[in-house]
């Protein structure tokens, strides 16, 4: 008997003491959340805000990319292609293309969920240049006596309408790369806060925010 009602003290005992324990970690919790600083939403749209002006420019990644221009055609009689009056060109160059993301038109939440966790919601990256470098420019002429002459408008004319397709050929890679640097950076903004955020990329940022969040900048 003596045994059993010293097995049960020390059973009580062990109780109590997880009790303790547990009731003193939460205590102890509840007193380090007190004495953080209750960050505002205001602090995390001025955080943001100051990292975005410390950026000289919105372009944010180059892509390198080497194309082939070409251009062919032949003189018409009738609409009927006059022998030997072909003319070809293909121009070998290199360029980038500059992919970067609207910063400005971040728009924020303007409360908390998880108690630290916030929505960000940024424009789609987008190429807003695709740049050749004139020094790299190779140009090969194909023609034949009767055909018409191939002159420098028609040769930048060629390039140009390459370059649109080469525009169209790296916005998938441009847009996900970059859209990628643009979450890295945000997230290093806020990690120092102890925020997370919540980030998520839109073609239409006009339609955001919902009611209860507000644009970065006005």
């Amino acid at each position: 008997m003596d045994a059993f009602f010293s097995t049960l003290a020390v059973l009580v005992f062990i109780s109590a003491m997880a009790i303790f324990t547990f009731k003193k970690d939460t205590l102890l919790e509840l007193i380090r959340t007190w004495q953080q600083p209750q960050l505002s939403v205001q602090t995390v749209h001025s955080t943001i805000l100051r990292g975005i002006k410390r950026l000289n420019h919105l372009e944010i990644l180059e892509i390198p990319f080497h194309s082939s221009a070409n251009f062919s055609d032949n003189r018409k009689i009738f609409g009927f292609n006059v022998p030997r009056s072909e003319r070809k060109i293909t121009i070998l160059y290199s360029g980038y293309a500059v992919c970067g993301c609207e910063l400005d038109k971040i728009r924020i939440a303007n409360d908390f969920f998880n108690r630290n966790h916030i929505s960000i919601t940024v424009p789609n990256s987008k190429i807003l240049h695709v740049v050749p470098n004139m020094d790299s420019f190779e140009v090969y002429q194909d023609t034949k006596i009767f055909s018409k002459k191939i002159d420098f408008e028609l040769q930048m004319n060629t390039v140009n309408a390459d370059l649109n397709a080469v525009k169209i050929r790296l916005a998938d890679e441009a847009v996900e790369n970059t859209n990628r640097e643009v979450r890295k950076y945000l997230t290093e903004l806020m990690t120092p806060l102890g925020i997370v955020a919540e980030i998520s990329f839109t073609d239409n940022i006009e339609s955001f925010p919902p009611p209860n969040s507000t644009r970065l900048l006005q």
